[in-house]
């Protein structure tokens, strides 16, 4: 049984997170000491983290925006063209690897992005919750740009 360099006590190996599973190494401190110490540290540090979070949130909102504007201009429902208020929508989201937004390669950005239909925020949000005017112009669009591939046959699903 492993000791815990924090606490010193002996607990079981499951009470331990791995640091390398391939190996089977163990970190040197339990579960519950580490989440403390994180806590702390987090505590300690707020400010910086708070700030990296605005950073990237911005930075994040800032490279869909300029994938949009490039690839596609506009909702496929209405027309909007304001790019702050344009969404990136799955097709099919069991092909979604990852949100644009976070990816930092622009060849994965835009290669997810070939995965998805331009929606303004109000039909994106109409289609979730589903919305049948706006399920049916959405499937419409996706048969007629898909030009006989397979997804001509294949309806958009409602994913609530």
């Amino acid at each position: 049984m492993p000791i815990c360099t924090k606490c010193s006590l002996n607990k079981n190996e499951n009470e331990f997170s791995f640091k390398n599973k391939k190996r089977g190494k163990l970190n040197s401190r339990c579960k519950t000491c580490h989440s403390k110490y994180v806590k702390n540290h987090y505590e300690t540090h707020k400010e910086k983290y708070i700030n990296r979070a605005k950073r990237n949130k911005s930075n994040e909102i800032e490279k869909t925006k300029s994938l949009i504007e490039k690839l596609k201009p506009c909702c496929v429902v209405c027309g909007e063209t304001w790019t702050a208020a344009l969404d990136l929508h799955h097709i099919d989201s069991s092909n979604k690897e990852e949100s644009i937004a976070k990816l930092t390669s622009r060849k994965k950005m835009i290669e997810e992005s070939k995965k998805c239909i331009v929606l303004c925020a109000t039909d994106h949000r109409k289609f979730h919750s589903g919305h049948s005017e706006v399920i049916k112009i959405v499937n419409a669009y996706v048969a007629q740009s898909a030009g006989g591939t397979s997804l001509k046959t294949r309806t958009v699903s409602v994913q609530i």
